[in-house]
């Protein structure tokens, strides 16, 4: 799971992050220079919520409806 869509989880749920793809110079190029390149690989039993926009879109999604104070 792309750890920029993780809302919550049970901790009854084991996780590791790790670079995707493992550890390469090509995968840290990708981290450095684009994307972060971290994911969160989960096991066990529980509940995982996750939202189906990145932070960024989501805030950027959110924007056009926020209050504005008129003069």
């Amino acid at each position: 799971m792309d750890t920029g869509y993780i809302v919550a989880f049970e901790d009854t749920l084991n996780y590791n992050v790790e670079m995707l793809g493992g550890l390469s110079f090509k995968s840290l190029k990708t981290s450095i220079f684009g994307g972060e390149g971290l994911v969160c690989r989960f096991s066990g039993q529980g509940k995982l919520w996750i939202q189906t926009r990145h932070l960024g879109s989501l805030i950027n999604f959110l924007h056009a409806f926020r209050p504005v104070q008129s003069n």
